[in-house]
C-alpha cells in the first residue's frame, strides 16, 4: 500500500513526464518500516535494515506522537 501511495503522489506531481521505467527502478529503493518508538528492539531492527542497504542517499520520515517529546 505504501509503494502504491508513493506512486500515486509521484504521478500527480510529475504529470505527463512520469516515466514507468524510472519508477520501476526507483520503487526498488523504497522501504516502509513501522516501529514502536518506545521499543529499543525496533530501533535495532531498523539499524540492521539501514546497514544492509547501499547508501546512495536516504530520506526518513518519522511520525512521532507528541506524548513522546
Amino acid at each position: 500500500a505504501f509503494i502504491q501511495k508513493v506512486k500515486n503522489i509521484c504521478k500527480a506531481q510529475i504529470g505527463k513526464a512520469f516515466d514507468k521505467t524510472a519508477w520501476e527502478r526507483f520503487k526498488k529503493r523504497l522501504y516502509y518500516v513501522k516501529l514502536d518508538a518506545t521499543s529499543s528492539a525496533n530501533y535495532r531492527e531498523l539499524a540492521a535494515l539501514v546497514n544492509q542497504k547501499p547508501c546512495e542517499g536516504r530520506m526518513f520520515y518519522l511520525a512521532t506522537p507528541s506524548e513522546l517529546f
